[in-house]
């Protein structure tokens, strides 16, 4: 049976997200901890199983951020595809059973919407037939209201059944790294952020054993596409 999901990766790519977000004082180490946010977020989508689409800052079309999401959404729909779970390459705690719990909702004619700390969303699925661009371009985007907004239009415009996943910490900010690293969370990822995170002095050895395990013992992380897989 034809796949009628796809996952779209709407995300800036490593380098840009480096000059607008500042993890680490450090310019190199601050590229580091973006590229490695990045490819966490290639690893788990392969993963899923599921075919997924990249759209940077390259590919995005349109004057404001609304605009370019929903010409991103569009440009999935007009692929074939019915149900579409949008994600972005800053949340560092997203995994893959998050991703196919959304796909299994959406299965069940459920969108999923998951809040983030500064009240936007880490992800969302969304069943085309939802999807209304003039509602969608008009969001409260890059904004605290942009959830409210969201699940205000699945229950109150569309009368549409939506599930919450579990409240996840985006990644925007040096702030946000620490406040991640005082978690201290069982996750080899989250340990790897916590190594690029200190000092490159202190812990130049240690930060390379984990970043050679990470990059280059999984398979998942060998050519990565830089736009689409279908």
């Amino acid at each position: 049976m034809q796949q009628n999901t796809v996952i779209l990766i709407f995300s800036r790519s490593a380098k840009s997200e480096s000059i607008c977000k500042k993890l680490h004082t450090d310019h190199k180490k601050n590229i580091q901890l973006h590229q490695a946010l990045y490819n966490k977020t290639i690893s788990i989508t392969k993963e899923t199983k599921l075919p997924f689409i990249i759209i940077d800052e390259l590919q995005q079309q349109g004057s404001n951020f609304g605009e370019k999401f929903c010409n991103a959404a569009e440009y999935c729909f007009d692929k074939g595809y019915t149900n579409l779970i949008t994600i972005g390459s800053d949340c560092a705690t997203l995994s893959a059973t998050d991703i196919l719990t959304a796909n299994s909702q959406l299965q069940n004619n459920t969108n999923v919407i998951g809040a983030d700390n500064r009240g936007g969303f880490y992800l969302l699925a969304l069943q085309k037939k939802y999807y209304q661009r003039g509602i969608f371009l008009n969001l409260n985007w890059c904004s605290s209201q942009l959830f409210k907004n969201i699940t205000a239009h699945f229950k109150d415009n569309l009368n549409a059944s939506f599930h919450i996943l579990q409240y996840k910490q985006d990644i925007n900010n040096a702030g946000n790294l620490n406040a991640l690293r005082k978690q201290a969370l069982p996750d080899n990822f989250i340990k790897l952020l916590s190594l690029l995170s200190i000092s490159i002095y202190n812990r130049f050895y240690s930060t390379t054993l984990l970043l050679q395990q990470f990059f280059y013992n999984s398979p998942a992380l060998r050519g990565p596409p830089t736009f689409s897989i279908l």
